[in-house]
C-alpha cells in the first residue's frame, strides 16, 4: 500500500533529551513489521541564522533503512506539489552535518 510513497518518518525518542531522527524517502518494501525505506536519515538541529528548528542529513548518501512500526512516532506521505513537498526539497538541500554536529547518544547512528 506504501511502496513507491515519498514518506517523512519521525523515530521515537529513546530518552527525552535526545535529538529527533527523521528518515526521509521512498518505500521499498512493507509488511507488517517494518518499511524498508530508500533515503536518508535526518536529525533536527537549530539553525544557527534563524534559530528554527531544521533537518539536516546525516550522512551524504542514501541507504536502505529497516523501521520497524513501534519505533514510528509519526509519519507522513508526501504529495508532490503540497507544502510538505517544498520542505522535503528543502531539506534535501541542507549540508549534511559534520561528525561533530552529530549527536551520537541516541544509539542510532
Amino acid at each position: 500500500m506504501l511502496i513507491d510513497s515519498k514518506v517523512r518518518v519521525i523515530c521515537r525518542r529513546v530518552f527525552k533529551d535526545a535529538s529527533v531522527q527523521i528518515i526521509r524517502g521512498i518505500v521499498v518494501e512493507e509488511t507488517d513489521i517494518y518499511l524498508k525505506i530508500e533515503g536518508k536519515l535526518y536529525q533536527q538541529t537549530i539553525s544557527e541564522n534563524t534559530g528554527r528548528k531544521v533537518e539536516k542529513p546525516v550522512d551524504k548518501e542514501n541507504k536502505t533503512i529497516f523501521v520497524p512500526f513501534h519505533s514510528i512516532r509519526f509519519g507522513e506521505i508526501i504529495e508532490e506539489g503540497t507544502e510538505s513537498d517544498i520542505l522535503d526539497r528543502e531539506a534535501k538541500k541542507e549540508k549534511p552535518l559534520s561528525k561533530t554536529e552529530i549527536k551520537e547518544e541516541d544509539g542510532i547512528l
